[in-house]
């Protein structure tokens, strides 16, 4: 979540009666395929890329390190694929919270910034 939706958050709770005494998860879960297609676009590389199963994924990766070592091992397959979320609908419905810069646009802001040094 970008530091200007957090701002915005906290002086939103700040200033409204509603949330007074209420918790709110502030999260952008936004699938990595939204942000590797932003990148992709940004780097004008086509984006038509392919998901495969993480069943398929852990399979492959069994039987290549049946013959050779392979970098990448069950722990980061499950990362790569974790679903674990945050939703941020309490704050979007008691306090009328709207997110403005999405995490997949972020990614591209700040590789802009990385570019121009």
């Amino acid at each position: 979540m970008h530091v200007d939706d957090v701002v915005d958050a906290i002086f939103i709770c700040a200033n409204d009666n509603k949330a007074k005494n209420q918790v709110f998860n502030l999260s952008d879960d936004c699938p990595l395929t939204n942000i590797v297609k932003e990148v992709s676009n940004y780097f004008g590389v086509t984006n038509d890329f392919l998901c495969v199963l993480e069943k398929l994924v852990n399979t492959s990766v069994f039987i290549h390190n049946s013959f050779i070592r392979f970098p990448v091992g069950k722990s980061r397959i499950n990362a790569l694929f974790s679903m674990t979320t945050f939703p941020t609908n309490k704050i979007e419905n008691v306090l009328g919270f709207i997110l403005y810069k999405p995490i997949s646009l972020f990614a591209v802001e700040y590789l802009k910034k990385l570019n121009e040094k």
